[in-house]
Formats: C-alpha cells, sequence, structure tokens
C-alpha cells in the first residue's frame, strides 16, 4: 500500500494553560509528541533542542504497527509470525526515543499501533531512558524508582503524600490490553498476528472498552497532586467510556485522529473512533476538572494524502 505525504511541512501549535490547584514556581513547558508512525523526525528534534521543553509527552504510536511483517493473510487463513523486536527493527523510532531523553525528561504512553511491542521492546524502550507509562504514573520530575504500577509483578512503590506534586501517567490502549488479554486466553498464539472472532453488530456499536485498566485509572484518580493523563484516544474525553472529563485530572493529551484527515475550516473529516465529522481531531477542549489537548499528529499512515492539516508538534505552557 503506497503512503502519502503530500505536506511535510510541519505545524507547531502552542497552548497556555492556567490552573490554580498546580503549585509552579515557573511555567511548565510540555511538548507533546503523538503520531509520528516511524517516519523521519529530523524537523520535531531540531524544535524540541531548540525550545528544550520541560518534558516530552509522547502519546502512542510511536511505530506503525500495522505495516509490519507479520500481518495474516485473510484470505488464504494463514497465520505468519510477527517480528521478535518492532524497535529493533524500526527505522527511526528507537532511535528517536534516544533522542528525546537526551533532550528532557521522556513520558511515553502506548497507543493503539503499539500492541506489537515485545518484552524485548519494553527493555529496549528502559535502556533509551524513557519513562515508559503502560497503566503506570510517575511523580514529575522523575527517577526510575518511582513509576508506580497498579498491576504487574513490580510491587508499587508509594510516592510522597503531597497535594502540590505533579503526577504524569499513561492509560494504555483498549487494543494492547485486548491483545494481552487475547494470549492469556491462547497461549499458543503468542508472537501471531490474531485472528479475532467476527462481532456481533451490537457489541461493535457499543460504546464501552472493557479491555481497559479501569482499576488502574481509579487508582491514579485518587493521587493526591496536580495529574496529567497520556491517553491515546482522545473518544474517551466525552464520546465513550470512560469519560475522562468528569475525572480529576488537569490536562490529559491525545492524538489518533490525525487531524480529522482531510480538514476544511479547522474541522477534520473523519477519525478512528468517532466516525464522520469528529470534535475531537485538535485543538484543547475543557471538561469539568482540566482540559483535553489533542495533537493533530505527525505522520500520515492512510491510503490518502492529509488536506489542510499539516502534522502538528504541541507545546503547552502550563502555569
Amino acid at each position: 500500500m503506497r503512503k502519502y505525504q503530500i505536506d511535510n511541512r510541519l505545524d507547531i501549535t502552542e497552548y497556555e494553560i492556567i490552573r490554580s490547584n498546580v503549585s509552579l514556581t515557573e511555567t511548565l513547558t510540555i511538548a507533546l509528541i503523538a503520531d509520528l508512525h516511524d517516519r523521519p523526525y529530523e524537523k520535531i528534534l531540531a524544535s524540541l533542542k531548540e525550545r528544550r521543553p520541560d518534558l516530552i509527552a509522547i502519546a502512542g504510536d510511536l511505530i506503525d504497527g500495522y505495516t509490519a511483517d507479520g500481518m495474516e493473510n485473510r484470505s488464504k487463513n494463514e497465520l505468519t509470525r510477527m517480528p521478535k523486536s518492532m524497535l529493533a527493527d524500526s527505522a527511526y523510532a528507537l532511535q528517536f526515543l534516544k533522542e528525546c531523553a537526551a533532550v528532557s525528561p521522556t513520558y511515553y504512553g502506548l497507543g493503539n499501533h503499539e500492541w506489537l511491542l515485545s518484552d524485548r521492546d519494553f527493555k529496549l524502550i528502559h535502556r533509551t531512558g524513557v519513562h515508559l507509562l503502560d497503566n503506570a504514573f510517575a511523580e514529575f520530575p522523575s527517577s526510575r524508582s518511582n513509576i508506580c504500577k497498579a498491576s504487574g509483578n513490580t510491587a508499587p512503590v508509594l510516592l510522597p503524600d503531597k497535594k502540590d506534586r505533579i503526577l504524569i501517567g499513561g492509560l494504555t490502549s483498549s487494543a494492547v490490553m485486548r491483545y494481552r488479554e487475547y494470549i492469556l486466553e491462547n497461549p499458543k498464539m503468542a508472537g501471531y498476528y490474531p485472528l479475532f472472532p467476527p462481532r456481533p453488530w451490537w457489541q461493535k456499536r457499543r460504546n464501552t472498552h472493557p479491555h481497559l485498566d479501569y482499576a488502574w485509572l481509579d487508582e491514579f484518580e485518587q493521587q493526591d497532586g496536580f495529574k496529567i493523563l497520556l491517553c491515546h484516544h482522545p473518544e474517551y474525553w466525552k464520546r465513550k467510556d470512560p469519560v475522562l472529563s468528569e475525572m480529576d485530572f488537569g490536562l490529559t493529551m491525545s492524538g489518533h485522529a490525525h487531524g480529522g484527515q482531510i480538514r476544511v475550516l479547522g474541522h477534520g473529516l473523519f477519525a478512528p473512533g468517532q466516525g464522520l465529522l469528529p470534535k475531537y481531531t485538535g485543538g484543547s477542549h475543557n471538561g469539568r476538572h482540566g482540559t483535553l489537548v489533542v495533537s493533530r499528529g505527525l505522520a500520515n499512515t492512510a491510503p490518502f494524502p492529509r488536506f489542510g492539516n499539516r502534522p502538528e508538534l504541541v507545546y503547552i505552557r502550563l502555569s
């Protein structure tokens, strides 16, 4: 399938968010990276080096999972093995993580394309110096010792009980969680692209995401401090459960919608999870407790070009 990148110029968008419930001696600058999809990043890195944000937030889809070797042949009902390491075989993604970590503290949440990441990939991410937030949160500024997960083999580390601290968490995409659940139920399929059984139409139309880690999300919401959430899917803000706009997160950062692919008068035409004329394809949106900022993304993976919708690097000034 041909990949189009008709306009690869880079838009830089800035937002200033003022919150009375966060204690900052100076303005905190956040660079939001989303949907790079293993593409060249020279312009992005040049901007990061020039501006030196206080932290870099990667809101998923750093890799381009669905074009990897190992996709099943649906016409012949055949399966082939997926790569043992997406990052080791990536053209740009692994090096980009290393470059980001050298500029500023970097936090990485998992989007739907990250379902292909293997145990080896997670080790490679750890070695780059990037903080992986896989249904986990950390206090900013962070060290690896204070990343706290709600579940898993690693015992949670209790963070200081301070109301003026800043926490950043990553809600792992339901696509990643769905694959993990599939492998638990079908261990012989580990390393293969799964043939998911067809779902009835009423399940396809449901607005819930049962594969998300709601227990972790609730635990993160209950923490004291100003909470920043990396959530790849902006449709979770109001359109779908979880309704993040009603939860106590001061700032939520997303991507996934690719700006709606074609933008007319500032509005996108289509987005996965939102359908035609989606609302959350870019910009900032206020909720009950905080703000959602949606990046239009940094690459194109659709079989048709982006129009009126250049790749976007976002800077957020929190004060």
